[in-house]
This record gives C-alpha cells, structure tokens and sequence, in this order.
C-alpha cells in the first residue's frame, strides 16, 4: 500500500517532488489488471456489495488489528503446531508461493503484526483497479462523481507529474505487483532510474519484508542505489 500512496501523493501534490532525492518502491502497486492473487481477485468481484456492506454495519476499517487474532497466531503457527502449514498456505494464497524464504520460526510474530487495519473505502479503491484496469481517483459512483469530479467516471492519476527519480523493485511471483502492471507502470512514470528484478524466481509479495535472503537478494541493492542520492 505504501507505494501506492506515494504515486498519489506525489500526482496530486506534484510539489513534493521536489523534497524526494529518490524514492524506492518494493513491489510496486498501481496498476492491478493482472493481479494473480484469488483473494484480492474474489473481493473485487464483489466491489459494490463490499462497500454497500460496510457503510451499513458503520465498518471503516478493513481487518484491523485483533488481540484474538494475535492469540490465534500464536497458537496455530508456531513451529510445533500441526497447523502450521495452513498458516502458511494463507498467506501465500494472498501473495504468492515461496516456502524457502518464509521465516517460520518467526511467523507467531510476524502474524502478531497482521492484519493491522486499512481503511474500508482504501479496499474498495484496489477493488475498483482490479475491475478497472485503471490507476485513477476513487469511485464514488455516476452522481458524486459528477459532483466532486466534473465526470461520471473519476480521472485517472496523472503519473507524468511524478518527477522525483524513482526505483521499482520487482518480482516474478508476486501476486499482488504482477511484472506486467509493473511494466505499465515504468513506461509511464518520467523519471525512472532503475527496473529491478529480485533476482530469485518464487520471490513474492511478503518477501520484500520478510524473505531470509532479503539482504542479498534485494536489501543490498536498494542501499547500494541510495548511497547514490
């Protein structure tokens, strides 16, 4: 979500730019059309119902932080547990397979930290995304739209604001930053510097945080182009 939010900012406050000497974006998430992940993918199907849902119940944040579900964690993902494996599963459902990288030792704390709460309408947007194959504005429907827009759809981000030198980091088994919206997005960001490919073929989404060979295969470099800035 956080490179999300940069490309945004950096868009629709275009002077910020220029207080960014570089910003380097891990798994980078604007374009969403060939996302692989069966979770995001089955949540985008029900879009309009998702939203719908949690204006009723007053729900405005998505999966916050739950001491049962840090209890759970605990319990069920530990290394002497059994069900182990299906807290593994869980997760790489959501971003892709790499069981080589996946700490487990680690994965009751690790577990402790998430889900650690979105904004209701910030999922709605990624639903919106994946449907629409576009990076663009929330989607308030045709009326609020035309209100708070001037149009009935809401206008896509203008990316060639994004001026500061840019890094994307990336992989192929990402199920969340496919390689492909991430070639979309490089060919319409100005000023990119660096199309990196972690250079290990099952790298996934978490990876970026959590991977046991991060430092080599990604940390490193990342430094290594900072020193530069």
């Amino acid at each position: 979500m956080g490179t999300t939010m940069f490309y945004v900012m950096a868009s629709m406050r275009p002077e910020y730019n220029a207080k960014i000497r570089a910003q380097f974006s891990l798994a980078p998430v604007a374009f969403m059309s060939n996302l692989k992940s069966p979770v995001i993918r089955l949540m985008a199907t029900f879009e309009d119902t998702l939203e719908i849902l949690m204006k009723m119940i007053g729900m405005h944040e998505f999966l916050p932080k739950s001491e049962f579900l840090t209890l759970v964690g605990g319990v069920f993902c530990n290394d002497d547990a059994i069900t182990q494996q299906l807290c593994d599963n869980i997760l790489f459902l959501l971003c892709g397979y790499d069981q080589d990288q996946l700490n487990t030792t680690a994965l009751p704390v690790l577990l402790g930290h998430i889900p650690a709460g979105a904004s209701t309408n910030q999922m709605v947007h990624y639903a919106q995304g994946v449907n629409s194959a576009k990076f663009r504005q929330f989607s308030y429907g045709l009326i609020k739209n035309l209100a708070t827009y001037g149009s009935l759809t809401p206008p896509d981000y203008d990316l060639s604001k994004i001026t500061a030198p840019v890094f994307l980091h990336w992989s192929d088994n990402d199920w969340m930053a496919d390689p492909k919206d991430v070639q979309e997005l490089n060919g319409k960001l100005p000023n990119v510097k660096g199309s990196i490919r972690v250079p290990y073929a099952a790298f996934n989404h978490l990876d970026y945080m959590w991977a046991i060979d991060g430092k080599p295969l990604l940390y490193d470099t990342v430094l290594e182009n900072m020193k530069k800035y």
